[in-house]
């Protein structure tokens, strides 16, 4: 079995239930444009500064807890996705274009790489590209 048969088959086995849990986030998602923000740095004595951080709200977290716990988040090698990369970066990208493994591997990838990039999952909510990803990805499983 191919590295992609396993994640197709990991992906078939989340159910519709798990999927419509994930899919309910796209209308709060909709409904704020508050998901997180940058902390200021604060001197704490002469010469010692905290450091700025990325703060997401309880409803991102909450759903970056739902993909891990679904099976959505995949496992591989992201960071060399470069073909990825590229559709993440074009904004006119038409994501209903995709299959649904295209769709959860973009989505891992995003999740993924805040670990390494602080802010860029703020940066792909604010922007509406993780909505943008979530829309088309019902439109492939909920059908």
């Amino acid at each position: 079995m191919t590295t992609e048969d396993k994640f197709i088959k990991q992906i078939s086995a989340i159910r519709d239930t798990k999927w419509e849990e994930l899919f309910a986030y796209i209308v709060d998602f909709e409904r704020t444009n508050d998901f997180g923000r940058w902390t200021k740095s604060k001197q704490l004595a002469k010469g010692i500064f905290t450091i700025p951080y990325c703060l997401l709200t309880p409803l991102v977290t909450e759903f970056i807890s739902h993909c891990y716990t679904i099976g959505l988040v995949l496992s591989f090698d992201w960071m060399h996705w470069k073909e990825g990369k590229e559709m993440l970066s074009n904004p006119a990208n038409d994501f209903d274009l995709l299959d649904k493994l295209t769709l959860c591997k973009l989505i891992t990838l995003i999740i993924r790489k805040d670990r390494f990039t602080e802010g860029y999952l703020l940066s792909c909510f604010e922007d509406g590209l993780m909505v943008k990803i979530l829309k088309s990805l019902e439109r492939k499983v909920m059908v």
